[in-house]
């Protein structure tokens, strides 16, 4: 199934708000996740970032 409009992916500030936040209630065991496996931080949310939308870009016709 291919991803509708998935050159015009915009991931706002859910990265921020949620997936690295290490206060946020639910999303902090997300964060600390990605910290302790992936060395990925708040400081650092651009390497997950462009990951996450090339993906959606070259993989979306897959999903």
């Amino acid at each position: 199934m291919k991803l509708p409009n998935s050159n015009q992916a915009i991931l706002g500030d859910k990265l921020e708000r949620y997936c690295l936040n290490t206060q946020h209630k639910q999303g902090k065991h997300k964060a600390l996740l990605f910290q302790k496996r992936l060395g990925i931080t708040l400081e650092n949310k651009e390497i997950i970032e462009q990951a996450l939308l090339r993906a959606i870009k070259e993989k979306g016709s897959n999903l």
